[in-house]
């Protein structure tokens, strides 16, 4: 069965993808885009799919093949104190975390109700989530090596603020 989505929304988002030549697959019967970059440093890949909807987009990002250990309790306790220290006071997107997966996944969205989308909103949100993901990766993998505490990798990430 086939997910409805605006096919106009949906075309803005293939504009932008391809003008600014990310490398992406197209699910057309979920109306999703999958792509993501390769970080060097610290070495990671981070994966993102934007997810089209009649009158949004939602956009995740999230670092492959690294969860937090849904066993390990004092891990998920300092993912979670991680989590919510970096979202207090985000302007644009958020941190998800869900302690029965392990899930780590930053998300931004775009209100598609009243009017389409610029490529430039679009951009925005695809940006923000790969920067957020980019500068807060350090924290996740401190805490996922057991390496740091949620206030260490907070404070590690936060020393270089760039914008959030």
């Amino acid at each position: 069965m086939s997910k409805e989505y605006s096919e106009p929304i949906a075309d803005i988002a293939k504009d932008f993808l391809d003008k600014d030549e990310w490398n992406y697959r197209f699910l057309e019967d979920e109306g999703m885009f999958r792509f993501g970059l390769k970080l060097e440093e610290p070495s990671a890949i981070i994966d993102s799919v934007m997810d089209i909807g009649n009158i949004f987009i939602m956009n995740y990002t999230w670092l492959r093949d690294m969860t937090a250990d849904p066993g390990d309790e004092e891990m998920l306790k300092e993912m979670e104190e991680f989590v919510c220290k970096i979202n207090f006071g985000m302007h644009n997107g958020c941190f998800e975390f869900d302690p029965v997966t392990g899930d780590i996944r930053f998300r931004s969205f775009i209100d598609c109700e009243e009017t389409l989308p610029s490529s430039s909103v679009i951009k925005n949100a695809v940006y923000v989530s790969f920067s957020m993901m980019r500068k807060y990766t350090p924290g996740i993998l401190g805490i996922l090596t057991k390496e740091m505490d949620a206030e260490e990798a907070f404070n590690i990430c936060e020393a270089e603020r760039d914008f959030r």
